[in-house]
């Protein structure tokens, strides 16, 4: 029963896909704007602290690809 689960679970976010990516693009934005809000607090004017926020979280692609990974949805990316 618990694989039926997983299989309807991906199946789930490979048809919600866009809903899905909107998600994660919405939480990978969130962390970066509470990054720089930590380096604004810190003393830099908020200009730099979302320059340095977004170079100190790196790129959004690899973290998309491994939040896709771990969902399981990689094996679907394949066949779309």
């Amino acid at each position: 029963m618990k694989l039926f689960g997983y299989f309807r679970s991906v199946a789930n976010k490979f048809f919600h896909r866009s809903q899905v990516e909107n998600d994660m693009d919405e939480e990978l934005r969130s962390h970066i704007q509470h990054r720089a809000d930590d380096l604004e607090r810190s003393g830099l004017d908020r200009a730099e602290a979302e320059r340095r926020a977004r170079i100190e979280f790196g790129g959004r692609e690899r973290y998309k690809e491994e939040i896709h990974h771990a969902i399981g949805g990689q094996f679907f990316t394949t066949l779309y």
